[in-house]
């Protein structure tokens, strides 16, 4: 099957709302974006609390840290490996019966966990099974509901309800910690119910969106389908699945976008890593606090930065909020690098972050709006991959660098990497001159360089 397409509107299939480009739609009273919003939160939620509690039950039960971290490791792992089966999965099926499907194997596993905990002591098998299971989901089906966004809500609002989803995650990342250690001094199984009960609210709220783009199933010959051997088939199906990915790699104007994303944010993590590991490096309890500090200002900046975000979207080009974003980001990590009062860090950090969810939810939408909604799930999974193994690399990197030349040099190096790393993106002619969203399909209209997918 071919999966190009060159259609003016990006899109195909029913049921979307990925071909309007009205700027007076209400996400909330004619789309469906309210209903995915509460399934997608309950997610958020989720994740939040697994990713907390999980290696402290594995610590509580083992007693070794390296079998705690191993549990993140398994999932990371089998996400990456089911990452571009579960694009293809994500395009080629109802996306609300898979965040249904996503849900209820979520319910299902820790609603078991739960009960074990309680009920008799939880092996660090089970937790492996667990692991296992969840990574597997969250590689098939973890990415469905962001695949779903174009097709549900106009092209013009995706950075708007971006944004909204970057503040939410902020949110969340800042009350998810406290919570899962509320919860976890009742009990070990007490996250675990609260998980289950996230898992089953999840699927219910996607039981209630109905208005989204569907696939169209087209109905192929049955003799053809009956005399198709296996290694056909199998064929056939790793096409379609790295279509996406090559897609990527093949579009000269996608390959240059890949370059920031691949390199850029894992140069950024990787010195905000190495940033808290020199604050803590006394081990006393201020270098602690500092370390704690730090990474809550990271939070809390963004979440400052997305209640402005739809301000700034519209009334600021495009192109003028990503060139900013990109260069802030790398001269204020220069300069924390350089500065050693905490407060000043702080402070820098904070004015890193600020442009941070308009810039990339601005970036962000319109990458989504070059795709049609049903291939939406395939590039994301190309992504995802390239990404995944670029940032532990870049992380072992800079610890290795910053052992062996200190934190000061690794850090500078860091920021003007991110500069270096973001230029290919921010020299397109599309990206330098990209409008406001309401604007965006005229000006793919007169940009060459870009080929729909």
């Amino acid at each position: 099957m071919n999966t190009t397409t060159k259609s003016s509107n990006g899109n195909n299939g029913s049921g979307g709302n990925g071909n309007k480009h009205h700027e007076s739609v209400n996400l909330w009273r004619e789309t469906d974006y309210g209903k995915w919003f509460v399934a997608d939160s309950c997610t958020s939620m989720s994740t939040s609390i697994q990713d907390f509690a999980l290696p402290l039950i594995a610590q509580s039960i083992t007693g070794s840290a390296v079998l705690a971290t191993l549990l993140n490791s398994i999932m990371t792992a089998c996400a990456a490996v089911f990452r571009l089966p579960g694009g293809y999965l994500q395009d080629r099926y109802d996306r609300k019966k898979l965040m249904v499907i996503f849900g209820m194997i979520g319910f299902v596993m820790f609603a078991g966990c739960s009960a074990m905990l309680a009920l008799s002591p939880l092996g660090y098998a089970a937790l492996i099974i667990l692991a296992l299971v969840l990574g597997t989901r969250t590689g098939l089906l973890g990415s469905t509901s962001n695949t779903m966004l174009r097709g549900l809500v106009p092209d013009a609002q995706l950075p708007k309800v971006m944004s909204m989803n970057y503040s939410r995650d902020s949110a969340i990342d800042l009350i998810g910690a406290p919570i899962s250690s509320a919860l976890m001094m009742i009990g070990n199984w007490v996250p675990m119910v609260a998980n289950a009960l996230l898992n089953l609210l999840e699927a219910i709220a996607s039981t209630r969106i109905t208005r989204y783009w569907k696939p169209e199933h087209k109905h192929e010959s049955t003799n053809g389908a009956a005399h198709e051997s296996l290694s056909s088939r199998l064929r056939s199906f790793v096409i379609e699945a790295t279509s996406g990915l090559k897609w990527l790699l093949t579009d000269p104007f996608q390959r240059r976008m890949l370059i920031a994303e691949m390199f850029c944010f894992p140069c950024f993590n990787a010195f905000m890593l190495i940033t808290l590991l020199d604050a803590n490096q006394s081990g006393t309890s201020q270098g602690l606090l500092l370390a704690t500090v730090l990474n809550a200002s990271l939070s809390v900046s963004i979440l400052i930065g997305s209640l402005i975000a739809n301000f700034m979207i519209d009334r600021v080009n495009g192109g003028i909020l990503v060139i900013v974003d990109m260069t802030m980001l790398s001269i204020c990590t220069v300069t924390v690098a350089l500065v050693d009062n905490a407060i000043v860090k702080i402070a820098i950090l904070t004015c890193a972050l600020l442009l941070f969810p308009a810039g990339n939810a601005v970036i962000s939408g319109f990458c989504a709006s070059i795709v049609s909604p049903g291939n939406q799930g395939r590039v994301a999974a190309g992504e995802t991959m390239l990404s995944l193994g670029i940032s532990p690399i870049a992380t072992l990197l800079a610890g290795v660098a910053m052992q062996h030349f200190g934190y000061r040099a690794t850090a500078v190096t860091l920021g003007v990497l991110i500069l270096l790393f973001a230029l290919p993106t921010l020299t397109l002619r599309p990206i330098r001159t990209l409008p406001k969203p309401d604007k965006w399909q005229e000006h793919l209209d007169n940009s060459p360089e870009i080929h729909r997918f």
